[in-house]
């Protein structure tokens, strides 16, 4: 994940309220003091990589995430069919 350069910059809490979006359900949030290292704020400057490739940030990050929530339930599903392939097979 490269990022998407300031015009794709979002806080974390925004990525959160998308994930319940997406799941339909609320987030558990635990809010500590920060801690020693933390970031404050933290956007990805990909205009080196532009300029030496061309390449720009063409999905939205809402998108990204709601690939990524895709491939990870087709994984899931995918595991599911291969566990209950192999009890299957053990109980023939």
């Amino acid at each position: 994940n490269l990022g998407g350069g300031p015009g794709n910059a979002v806080s974390l809490i925004a990525v959160l309220k998308e994930i319940e979006q997406l799941i339909g359900r609320r987030v558990r949030r635990v809010v500590a003091a920060q801690r020693q290292g933390d970031q404050l704020w933290y956007v990805s400057d990909t205009a080196k990589l532009a300029a030496a490739t061309g390449w720009r940030a063409t999905i939205r990050w809402q998108e990204g995430l709601a690939d990524l929530m895709a491939w990870l339930e087709e994984l899931q599903a995918r595991r599911r069919q291969a566990v209950q392939s192999e009890l299957r097979s053990a109980n023939a």
